[in-house]
């Protein structure tokens, strides 16, 4: 046994498109199930009408109908099958292996796929972790299997029932000429006794999973970094979201960033300006001593090479520049004011060249008003 669909609406093969059109209405009307009320057959030659003009309408579809037909029969009259008209599913694997899947893609287009939705998490660095990158994990939302219905989202002793809307076919009542989806079983025809409590028949839970992130070096505070496939998973073949990984950097007791170097601003007593010292100071990779000359000014800058921020695109790193910054003291002791008063009655005026060339310029009469 096989289908015809041009002998369902009365056409030969070489029909043309407006005499299958015409030849649909005709049949539609004569069979619809309003003018046809409790008559299972008219009702069953009725979905066949449809899914005949489904499938002729369509050049694409028909040509891969007719070429498959023409197969299977060559098929069956080698091996000496009798042909009968009659027009139900067809046993044949070949034509009904196809039928399925116009009748599948027809189900499949009504339930759109929807990527999954972005996911953002708010990352908190610390300044060594942005300058020098780091590899971390963090935590995200995902979907997993209901521990307590094993994934079937069905409870304990739930059954399958054949739902009442449609009886089974996946499919309700006509408009247009037009099969709808059963909303009340979402196409499947069946209907289960109970659902899972837990997931409420999804047969999934919302739950966090880890998962390693690598952080570039030289990441700033708002940087977005993204990795696709890591937000919610999508729906009906929807491709899943992505994750999007807001950067906040926290401030740094004593760095701060220019470009790829990082600035220290450092303060210094007077007198070991003026003498010289080693000091100490902070770095990336731990405190570190350096040598101050003696007689250094405020402003002076000490370049530590390398020390700095590492490249995320080479192997380069800037340096950590330590800027000095000589202090004066807020309070003297006596015996410090006259130390002090002895080193300005015996110091000689030329070791302050700043001071000697203000003084120049001032009493210089080519300056006065």
């Amino acid at each position: 046994m096989k289908i015809d669909y041009y002998k369902i609406l009365g056409l030969d093969r070489n029909a043309g498109m407006a005499d299958v059109k015409k030849a649909y209405r005709s049949h539609a009307m004569k069979y619809h199930p309003d003018r046809n009320p409790d008559d299972e057959s008219s009702e069953e030659r009725f979905k066949l009408i449809i899914e005949a003009y489904e499938i002729l309408k369509d050049r694409e579809k028909r040509d891969e109908y007719d070429r498959i037909v023409s197969a299977v029969e060559h098929e069956q009259a080698n091996s000496h099958e009798s042909i009968s008209d009659d027009f139900f599913i067809p046993p044949d694997e070949i034509l009904g292996d196809f039928l399925r899947g116009f009748f599948n893609k027809q189900q499949s287009s009504r339930q759109k796929s929807h990527d999954g939705k972005n996911l953002r998490h708010n990352m908190r660095l610390t300044f060594h972790e942005a300058a020098l990158g780091v590899e971390t994990e963090i935590r995200i939302p995902c979907q997993i299997k209901c521990h307590q219905c094993d994934g079937t989202g069905l409870k304990a002793g739930a059954k399958a029932v054949v739902c009442s809307a449609c009886k089974g076919r996946g499919k309700t009542e006509i408009r247009r000429g037009l099969p709808r989806l059963c909303r009340v079983c979402n196409g499947s025809g069946a209907l289960m006794t109970g659902y899972c409590n837990k997931c409420n028949g999804s047969g999934n839970i919302q739950s966090r999973r880890s998962i390693p992130v690598s952080i570039p070096p030289g990441v700033e505070t708002g940087t977005r970094l993204q990795i696709k496939g890591m937000g919610m998973p999508g729906r009906n073949g929807g491709k899943a979201g992505s994750l999007f990984i807001v950067v906040n950097v926290t401030k740094h007791p004593f760095f701060y960033k220019q470009d790829l170097n990082i600035v220290c601003d450092v303060p210094i007593p007077f007198f070991k300006a003026i003498l010289g010292s080693d000091l100490e100071i902070p770095t990336l990779e731990g405190k570190k001593r350096i040598k101050i000359p003696a007689g250094v000014q405020t402003g002076k800058e000490i370049k530590l090479r390398g020390k700095g921020i590492r490249s995320q695109f080479t192997r380069k790193r800037g340096d950590l520049i330590v800027r000095l910054r000589v202090e004066l003291p807020e309070k003297i002791s006596r015996e410090d004011r006259r130390a002090l008063r002895s080193l300005e009655e015996n110091s000689n005026a030329e070791h302050y060249p700043l001071f000697l060339k203000f003084n120049k310029k001032l009493y210089d009469k080519k300056n006065e008003n």
